[in-house]
């Protein structure tokens, strides 16, 4: 218990997507999917805006379901990864020069992180193999609705242009988002 206190922002950050989970299963949030739903395509572009932060996730998902049949997901979710971008770059940016990422360095020194470490790197696992895993568990966090910091966090440790961030944020969220429409309209009929 003392070891996760030592972590206090992220302990934080932790809670905070709690409180919204509970918060949202209690339905206080229900306001939320009136501003969004009927707003079409702007609607989609600020539910992306809420799509790449964890304790905003669920609030997200439950507009993208609520507008599915209202807007043609081939347009709403280029718009709505925009917006997801946006977000992406807000955090990528806090996760490379902020107090989150003296956290995560000191988090890198557990004996859990150092286990997983040890693992990925072990003389037998090729380096093009492990770049190949992180890329593809952080696309796949970006593109899911996982909280997006995760897989921020994993790329803003390796050497990667804004460009490249930039492709892979929008495209993972806009294929991410594409799907989640796509489902929501094929389970509503």
């Amino acid at each position: 218990m003392r070891e996760v206190l030592s972590y206090p922002r992220l302990v934080a950050f932790g809670a905070c997507m709690g409180a919204a989970y509970v918060l949202y299963q209690i339905g206080m949030f229900e306001w939320l999917d009136g501003r969004l739903h009927g707003f079409g395509y702007p609607g989609a572009f600020a539910a992306g805006l809420l799509f790449s932060y964890g304790f905003t996730t669920p609030f997200a998902v439950a507009a993208f379901i609520a507008m599915a049949h209202e807007v043609n997901p081939f347009i709403a979710a280029p718009l709505a990864g925009a917006g997801a971008f946006l977000s992406d770059l807000v955090i990528f940016e806090l996760l490379r020069v902020s107090f989150f990422g003296q956290e995560l360095e000191r988090l890198r020194h557990t004996s859990l992180v150092a286990r997983i470490h040890t693992l990925l790197h072990h003389e037998s696992t090729p380096e093009r193999l492990r770049k190949w895993m992180l890329w593809t568990l952080a696309c796949i966090v970006i593109a899911s609705p996982l909280p997006d910091e995760i897989g921020v966090a994993l790329l803003s440790g390796t050497k990667l242009s804004e460009r490249a961030f930039a492709v892979i944020c929008v495209s993972m969220n806009t294929l991410g988002i594409l799907i989640l429409l796509l489902l929501a309209r094929a389970i509503q009929g």
